[in-house]
């Protein structure tokens, strides 16, 4: 390896040293951080329409106050209109779990003893004491989560408060930001970083806007689907099937069993209704949805997809199957340009 390609490998190193470093500080100083990763993310929603405005030849002292009066506007009332719905019908649902278990041990009875061939059958009894087993120890799980969130009430409310002042002056200052980390680099690199660096925030914006809504658009339908089809808690159903649709391949899946249980309760027909309106409504989701909002832009091949998820989902729950996507794309993003930088010819690394 040439002297020039020696030294390139060794820049990267080096970078490579300091990104870690800055992880494990991150990990270290993470209670001080939140509030600023709050505040980054709010800014960075809010980022797109506040150019547009700013666009139009609005102050940015205008704009930026317009924008989160409506903001916090909106999540005021959808908090106030949709959580008090949402914890009624979980209320009502865990009221009504007895019977919804009891309903499927008279099905699975019935169809045992309808069964005479006995090649299929059912213990229902120990799959019910496995779930009761089960939810009990996640009650007494969330009642000491609950209990630590109460506790720390006074710290959400801080971050509630510093978030979006920091937020605003991420936004007012961004310009000058964006400017002095680039004046870090060498001249001859502002341009490659540049460009990486907005193709890592193309990737980023596509999932936290694009799958946003198309989670969103999933919630809606299904909440009007099963309203429709008269099943109980369509609104809680219809938000769980908004949550899965973030889940590649497995969360729609997950996600519809509790609707089918229910429909099973009630009759075969609306069970039949239900599979096959949730049925439909993946095929319109992968067919027109997501085409539609963002297409096939965050480019990874199924394979990878579902490793990424259930990895994800194996070292950090819900929130790392959702998330596993947008960043194993910037990781192979970042580790594509820089394998092509180290392996390069002389002629593509010489200045």
């Amino acid at each position: 390896m040439h002297i020039l390609a020696k030294r390139k490998l060794w820049r990267y190193a080096v970078a490579i040293v300091f990104v870690l470093a800055a992880i494990v500080l991150l990990v270290k100083v993470w209670p001080i951080i939140s509030p600023f990763l709050i505040a980054i993310l709010l800014a960075y929603l809010i980022n797109p329409p506040l150019k547009k405005m700013t666009a139009l030849g609005i102050p940015i002292g205008v704009s930026l106050p317009v924008l989160y009066f409506y903001l916090f506007v909106g999540l005021y009332f959808i908090l106030v209109i949709t959580v008090p719905l949402i914890l009624e019908q979980l209320r009502n649902l865990f009221a009504y779990l007895p019977e919804v278990f009891q309903s499927l041990s008279s099905f699975l009875d019935s169809f045992n003893q309808q069964n005479a061939s006995g090649l299929i059958s059912f213990d229902f009894q120990k799959i019910v004491d496995g779930i009761v087993a089960g939810m009990d120890d996640r009650i007494a799980a969330y009642s000491t989560k609950i209990a630590d969130l109460v506790f720390s009430l006074p710290q959400v409310l801080l971050y509630t408060v510093l978030a979006p002042i920091l937020s605003y002056y991420f936004l007012r200052d961004r310009e000058n930001i964006k400017n002095r980390i680039v004046s870090l680099l060498s001249p001859s690199a502002r341009p490659e970083f540049l460009r990486m660096a907005g193709e890592v925030n193309h990737l980023v914006r596509e999932f936290i806007s694009g799958y946003l809504v198309i989670a969103l658009v999933v919630a809606v339908i299904a909440t009007i689907f099963y309203w429709i089809v008269g099943i109980d808690y369509p609104l809680v159903l219809g938000l769980l099937m908004g949550i899965g649709d973030l889940i590649p391949y497995f969360g729609p899946i997950i996600a519809a069993i509790p609707a089918v249980l229910l429909a099973i309760t009630v009759s075969p027909g609306k069970t039949i209704i239900i599979i096959i309106g949730i049925l439909l409504l993946q095929q319109l989701d992968s067919s027109v949805i997501t085409p539609r909002i963002i297409g096939d832009r965050i480019g990874l091949h199924p394979v990878t997809t579902i490793f990424v998820v259930m990895a994800g989902g194996y070292l950090w729950g819900i929130a790392g199957a959702i998330f596993a996507i947008p960043l194993a794309a910037v990781l192979i993003l970042l580790c594509k340009y820089v394998s092509g930088r180290v392996f390069a010819s002389d002629q593509e690394l010489s200045p």
